[in-house]
């Protein structure tokens, strides 16, 4: 019992003598740690720098989550080159101490040193600065010295003057229009003499409101924003031009402005628009400017692309916009009659019609997609009485179920138009008359009348028959 208790006494005391060492150990190490850094902030509270590249000085200060470029102009900072400087500098660390030094800082080349990189609280408080000089014979580090720290010299990572070692437009912001594109409710476009708009909704989503009324293609609506929001400038190329004529900007060839607020509160509405002119110095690039602001810069002419000069582009060819994947009941009548019928159960399709059973995926997903991808041939307008079309009375009814609605697509019996045959059809929000070919039409009917159910696996019994048959 006595040697029990001795024994539990020393395990008790190894333990605590292990915890108390491990516990020594990684204060030490976090003190040699501390012991490198290279400044007293760290990177969270680094709230100004200033890069002095003798030739050029270039500071920002931290507004909030942002950075303002202070000098050589004043202008928005890129964010994440500021932040990502801020991290680096806050975690740079001295990798070894020069001993030996002179009183020369000379073969350091630290006597004149290249770059000189100051931080401070946002406040401008507790400035320091490091100075950066020539590369180690190894060349994996570079010397470095803190300012006023006469004759001691370490040195640090490569990588750490090469993040402060950036050109202005490197830190500059170069977005070209700063908006998030779910909050654009309006999108107004001028190429040319021609003027056309885009309103966001609900059903639609996005809707040409002018020149005339027409459902709008909304991933290629998406792509126009999104392709200016995710744009970069190029080149800046005049801070305070005086003569816009010369870049193509007193009448642009394309101008578009962004509707950015919450639906349905459009005197709360701002506005942002991007006038583009001529072509730039580059082939590939074109002048641009923010109304309101100075500034002209060069930008990719690829952006002109998803703003065309017909408004027709945006419309809509599609004969629906609802997404094949979210379907879950389809069904096709022809002459008042359904003749197919399929729905989803789970992630398998049943068979209604012409007969029941279980279905190929494969088999119901071609049908679908036949109908989704049904594209308009023409669009009809000054149509004053549409039973002269047949719209009274449809030939062919497509019914495509969501979880949240159906929408039937009813199309005429076959008509002659422009020397072709077609069937015409009616959409809705807004409304719309259209053209369908005759072959077009008819091959979703005719995938639908090609799907059969499933032969669906004999049993062990009924396979233990057959063989005794």
């Amino acid at each position: 019992m006595k040697k029990n208790l001795i024994l539990l006494i020393i395990l008790i005391l190894i333990g605590a003598y292990y915890f108390w060492d491990t516990e020594r150990m990684e204060k030490k190490e976090k003190a040699e740690e501390q012991a490198k850094k290279v400044f007293v902030h760290s990177n969270e509270n680094i709230g100004q720098i200033t890069i002095d590249k003798g030739t050029e000085i270039i500071s920002a200060k931290k507004d909030g989550e942002n950075w303002l470029l202070t000098s050589p102009l004043q202008t928005a900072g890129d964010k994440s080159a500021w932040d990502s400087l801020a991290r680096t500098l806050g975690d740079a660390k001295s990798q070894r101490t020069i001993k030996d030094v002179t009183a020369s800082l000379t073969p350091y080349g630290l006597d004149q040193p290249a770059l000189k990189v100051t931080i401070a609280d946002v406040d401008g408080a507790t400035p320091e600065t490091i100075l950066f000089g020539k590369k180690t014979p190894t060349g994996s580090e570079t010397y470095a010295m803190i300012s006023g720290a006469t004759n001691q010299v370490f040195t640090v990572y490569n990588y750490v003057q090469s993040a402060a070692d950036k050109s202005l437009f490197d830190l500059r912001d170069k977005t070209i229009v700063a908006m998030d594109p779910n909050d654009v409710q309006r999108m107004d476009v001028q190429v040319g003499p021609t003027q056309y708009q885009l309103s966001r909704g609900t059903d639609p989503e996005w809707t040409l409101t002018a020149p005339f009324q027409a459902r709008a293609d909304k991933s290629k609506v998406d792509s126009a924003i999104n392709k200016i929001r995710n744009g970069r400038v190029k080149k800046f190329i005049d801070e305070n031009p005086t003569d816009l004529a010369q870049y193509g900007l007193v009448e642009p060839a394309t101008r578009v402005v962004f509707w950015v607020g919450q639906p349905g509160a459009e005197s709360q509405w701002s506005s942002k628009a991007l006038l583009l002119g001529a072509s730039a110095q580059t082939a590939d690039q074109v002048y641009a400017k923010r109304e309101g602001q100075n500034n002209v810069f060069a930008v990719e002419s690829s952006i002109l692309s998803d703003l065309p000069a017909d408004p027709k582009a945006f419309r809509l060819n599609k004969i629906t916009d609802v997404k094949s994947w979210d379907i879950n009941h389809v069904a096709i009548a022809q002459a008042g009659e359904t003749i197919f019928e399929a729905s989803k159960e789970g992630m398998d399709w049943a068979l209604i019609k012409p007969q029941e059973g279980k279905a190929d995926y494969s088999d119901i997903s071609d049908v679908i997609r036949a109908i989704a991808d049904l594209e308009v041939y023409d669009f009809v307008s000054g149509v004053t009485d549409e039973t002269t079309l047949g719209l009274d009375q449809p030939e062919l009814v497509f019914s495509l179920t969501t979880q949240d609605a159906t929408e039937e697509i009813a199309l005429s019996a076959p008509k002659r138009k422009d020397f072709v045959e077609v069937r015409y059809g009616v959409r809705e929000k807004p409304r719309e008359i259209y053209a369908l070919l005759i072959d077009d039409a008819s091959e979703p009917v005719q995938k639908a009348l090609n799907v059969k159910p499933k032969q669906e696996e004999p049993t062990p019994s009924e396979k233990e028959e057959k063989s005794e048959s």
